[in-house]
């Protein structure tokens, strides 16, 4: 009876028991390896939804910008047959308009090599910098009640009760909300900044003058009207252009005014950012000290010299490596059938068709200048942006990166890249194409 009892109650032997432990081993391992590859898979889709959405929020902002090239301002100052003239000098820009080299230069598109950055070289890309001219606050025309002048500012008076004074300060009840709502249009990168001032008169020709200094362009009279202040002495009335255009106190209640911007686009490095931007976007979290990372920048450019930025730009996509330009350009006489050039993208050293027919307009040193006739002729403008991968996620380059069809890896090691290494980031292109109503009817 008692041999029995124990039997009843015997558990598991030894060997069971090892059987067991190791069986359930190889599931523990075949779980965490199902479970490593399982996130692995996650973040790498998560990177490339990230890579994704930072390349179409970079080439959207990018079309609508295009879209504004020369909108509600010229593709080329220094030739455009609609701006008046000084009859003496056939200066169209005013007497004071030397030490604005962004007036001078003022065009729909200037094209430019952008920032020197290590790891382009480093992978064999060139990217450009994009400067467009043109309306990118608003689509109205301020109608002008009255103009004077004065030592410091010559102002314009606008017209408080007009449909687009209305539209901009819609739902704002007091004079600073609205002055502020205003001066937004006027000078989006802040009060100090100065910004061009397009003033067109009834018989449709214009003079571009810069807002006043160091001060906001528009302020409140207290009698129901907006003042526009513009830099004093660069307005040219009609004595001065011998009737062809300018200002007259008999003609000024039909003219308008309306705001025009010069904006570039650039693929910069943090060490190549202010240190207003740095500070502004440290504090964010968006954007950090690190060698490697290359951001799109949008900003808008110093009107003294046109190159040099003004105010925070806008960090549109983290990430970038690479933002080329190419065009499609008129060279007919208008009147007949266009007759039509399709450039690609300039070659790293190779032809410059693009820079040649969109280069700087006023002739400085230093940068590339333009060949007639010049960018007011370009129709449409083809964009590739590349975007990389936050992280190195690759140990091999596929070696097929041309400038003709964009990249699939991107280096990561400012030495090179070294085989068997996960030293590579996967890389996202976007091509798109965009037309430049605006300048469609630029035959000069």
């Amino acid at each position: 009876m008692r041999h029995r009892y124990f039997e009843e109650q015997r558990g598991f032997t030894l060997i069971e028991i090892t059987v067991a432990l190791v069986a359930g081993l190889f599931v523990a391992m075949a779980l965490m390896t199902l479970a490593k590859e399982l996130g692995a898979s996650f973040q790498e889709e998560t990177r490339v939804a990230s890579t994704e959405s930072a390349l179409r929020a970079g080439i959207n902002r990018l079309r609508s910008d295009l879209q504004r090239t020369s909108f509600m301002s010229t593709g080329n100052i220094r030739d455009d047959v609609e701006i008046a003239r000084d009859a003496t000098s056939r200066m169209q820009l005013g007497p004071l308009a030397e030490e604005y080299h962004g007036l001078r230069a003022l065009a729909g598109l200037h094209l430019m090599p952008g920032a020197e950055l290590p790891l382009s070289n480093i992978n064999r890309i060139a990217p450009d910098s994009l400067v467009i001219g043109g309306n990118f606050t608003t689509t109205d025309v301020f109608p002008v009640e009255d103009f004077t002048r004065s030592a410091r500012c010559d102002e314009f008076i606008l017209w408080g009760s007009s449909p687009a004074i209305a539209r901009a300060t819609a739902g704002l009840a007091t004079a600073p909300e609205r002055v502020r709502a205003l001066n937004q249009l006027f000078q989006p990168a802040g009060e100090n900044a100065q910004f061009l001032v397009r003033f067109t008169d009834r018989h449709g020709l214009s003079v571009y003058v810069p807002t006043c200094r160091e001060m906001p362009a528009i302020e409140y009279n207290g009698a129901q009207q907006f003042v526009l202040r513009v830099t004093a002495g660069m307005m040219l009335d009609t004595v001065q252009t011998d009737g062809h255009g300018g200002w007259s106190g008999q003609e000024i209640r039909e003219a308008s005014v309306n705001p025009v911007q010069i904006v570039q686009w650039i693929i910069q490095s943090w060490d190549q950012l202010s240190g207003n931007e740095q500070a502004a976007y440290a504090v964010l979290g968006v954007a950090v000290e690190r060698p490697t990372k290359y951001y799109l920048m949008r900003r808008y450019l110093n009107l003294r010299d046109g190159l040099t930025g003004v105010g925070i730009g806008e960090l549109i996509s983290e990430f970038a490596v690479d933002l080329r330009f190419s065009f499609t350009v008129d060279r007919s006489n208008g009147g007949g059938r266009p007759i039509l050039d399709v450039f690609d993208f300039d070659e790293v050293r190779g032809d410059q068709n693009n820079a040649n027919w969109a280069g700087r307009i006023d002739g400085r040193a230093g940068v590339p200048n333009m060949q007639p006739p010049g960018p007011q002729r370009i129709r449409s403008v083809k964009v590739r942006l590349s975007v990389r991968a936050a992280l190195a996620d690759r140990s091999a380059d596929l070696g097929v990166n041309t400038p003709r069809d964009g990249h699939v890896r991107y280096c990561l090691n400012v030495d090179g890249c070294r085989p068997g290494w996960l030293e590579w980031a996967r890389v996202r292109n976007v091509m798109t194409e965009v037309a430049l109503p605006n300048q469609a009817h630029f035959f000069y």
